[in-house]
C-alpha cells in the first residue's frame, strides 16, 4: 500500500463528514460510526488486522461486487472469515491509493464513496475503481460491509 496517500485518504473521512455541516457535533451516533470507518480503514492500512476484527460483529457478513478482473469480491461470514478474507485482498493489491469523494452517515449506516487505483500483485496489471462502500452497524460493532466496485 502506498502508506502516504493511504494516510491522506483515512485522515479525509472526518474532515468530509464534518465538511459542510455546522451540527455534525450534535450527530452523537453517526460521530461514532463514522469514527469506526476511519479507524477501520486505519487498521488496514498498516496490516493491523487483529484490530480491525475489533471493530466487526461476531456474524458479520461482508461481500464485494466487482468487475471479473478484480480477485477480491465475494460473500463472507463471520469475523473470523472476514478478517482472513481482508488480509488475503490486501496481500492481493500493491501501490495502492485510495481517494475520498464523499461520505453519508445516517443512524447506523455510513457510506463512503471514492477511488482507488493501484496494481494486482499476481499479473502486475494497474487498476483503476470508483467505490461505494456500506457500512452497517449493530451494537456499535460494523455487522454488514458492501462494496461496489466499477472500472473507471
Amino acid at each position: 500500500m502506498n502508506s502516504a496517500a493511504q494516510q491522506t485518504f483515512v485522515e479525509s473521512i472526518l474532515t468530509m463528514f464534518k465538511t459542510n455541516d455546522p451540527v455534525f457535533n450534535q450527530k452523537i451516533v453517526e460521530s461514532g460510526n463514522v469514527e469506526k470507518v476511519r479507524c477501520f480503514f486505519q487498521y488496514v492500512t498498516t496490516g493491523d488486522f487483529d484490530a480491525v476484527g475489533k471493530l466487526l460483529a461476531v456474524d458479520v457478513t461482508a461481500e464485494i461486487v466487482g468487475p471479473r478482473s478484480f480477485p477480491i469480491c465475494g460473500k463472507l461470514s463471520g469475523r473470523e472469515a472476514s478478517i482472513a478474507g481482508i488480509r488475503h485482498n490486501f496481500s492481493e493489491i500493491e501501490n495502492q491509493t485510495s481517494r475520498l469523494s464523499g461520505i453519508i452517515a445516517q443512524g447506523d449506516e455510513v457510506v463512503v464513496f471514492g477511488r482507488e487505483q493501484g496494481r494486482f500483485v499476481q499479473t502486475s496489471h494497474d487498476y483503476d475503481l470508483y467505490f461505494v462502500q456500506r457500512f452497517i452497524f449493530r451494537d456499535g460493532l460494523i455487522a454488514e460491509f458492501f462494496e461496489l466496485l466499477a472500472e473507471v
